[in-house]
């Protein structure tokens, strides 16, 4: 029996017209897997398209659809089962796919794909011939996911007054910049993780500054604390910003008083070093999904916000007050159109 995925690219490429790539097939695990040769859905290409195309001198065309085959003696296709082949077998043969192009390419450009978070993917089960499998109460033919992104700003009366009661002076701190960065770096975790914890290192540094001048520390003994360009090993690290530095300075740690929030950090902190000298972000020894990531990443203003309200009210930067909520109706299907090649 065939599983063929289908998978939309976020990005085209150009093959030559009339030429037929060979599959090639790898194994993983009980599963055959063969990589086929990309198909087009004109739908979805989305910007100018060119009024010509040539690859190597020869006429092209744009292709965007992944093309994957996974066979085995037989698939679970049962309505409430969970999907096979498995997440991770499927996410391997796309990454696999992806990161040999664009080693050999050299494509810079071309965004990463990780599997489920594309925007849609289809997979169809067959006969091993390709053809239809016959109809059975409670089994489906195929499964798939239409991932959809809208991005709408709201812009209400609330959020206009907050965004021009703001100071005239008002300069955006640049760890929240680095923040949102992070977030919109997702689904490419290895960069949102590194940013995300550039944003709070960042964060803890410029506050304990505002902090110790407050205190009136001289600038030489801070200078001698924090930047011992000497001794590089006896400056005070991160965790110890948050904790000890930050108790002496507020009364608080994040350590100390949100557990919680410490483990977040901890576990940002530990995704970002993994990914820097490892090229994986992990926490532990578990891969960190993109899903994960976004669920860690959204609790990086809690740690913030927490600390904002353990320091002098002078030393606090605005927060947004305004919240607008939007809601949109689409239609989400359309006929599908490919072009013959």
């Amino acid at each position: 029996m065939l599983a063929r995925l289908y998978l939309l690219m976020p990005y085209a490429v150009s093959l030559a017209q009339g030429e037929e790539l060979p599959p090639y097939e790898a194994k993983d695990g009980d599963y055959t897997v063969r990589f086929l040769q990309p198909m087009t859905d004109v739908n979805a290409l989305s910007g100018l398209r060119p009024h010509s195309l040539t690859l190597d001198g020869k006429a092209a065309f744009e292709a965007n659809v992944m093309r994957i085959d996974f066979q085995k003696n037989s698939f679970d296709r049962g309505i409430h089962s969970p999907l096979d082949p498995p997440e991770d077998v499927i996410r391997r043969a796309v990454e696999e796919f992806h990161y040999r192009l664009r080693f050999v390419t050299r494509a810079a450009h071309a965004r990463p794909i990780s599997f489920p978070w594309v925007d849609s993917w289809i997979l169809d089960y067959t006969n091993d011939d390709g053809s239809p499998l016959e109809v059975r109460e409670d089994y489906v033919k195929g499964r798939g996911q239409i991932h959809v992104r809208w991005s709408y700003l709201g812009l209400s009366r609330a959020v206009w007054d907050n965004m021009f009661g703001l100071p005239p002076e008002f300069d955006v701190p640049i760890w929240d910049e680095l923040h949102l960065d992070a977030l919109a770096a997702l689904p490419n975790v290895g960069t949102a993780v590194v940013l995300a914890a550039t944003s709070l290192e960042v964060f803890i540094g410029i506050l304990l500054d505002d902090l110790a001048l407050k205190r009136g520390m001289s600038t030489a003994l801070w200078k001698w604390i924090r930047d011992r360009e000497d001794k590089i090993l006896q400056r005070p690290s991160v965790e110890e910003q948050f904790d000890v530095l930050l108790k002496e300075f507020s009364g608080h740690s994040l350590k100390e008083e949100k557990p919680q929030l410490w483990e977040v950090f901890k576990n940002i902190k530990s995704a970002r070093n993994s990914f820097v000298h490892e090229g994986i972000a992990k926490i532990g020894k578990s891969r960190l999904t993109a899903d994960n990531a976004a669920t860690l990443l959204g609790r990086v203003n809690e740690i913030i916000s927490t600390v904002r309200e353990w320091i002098p009210e002078d030393l606090r930067w605005p927060a947004p007050q305004a919240r607008a909520e939007t809601t949109a109706t689409h239609t989400l299907f359309k006929p599908l159109k490919s072009e013959s090649q």
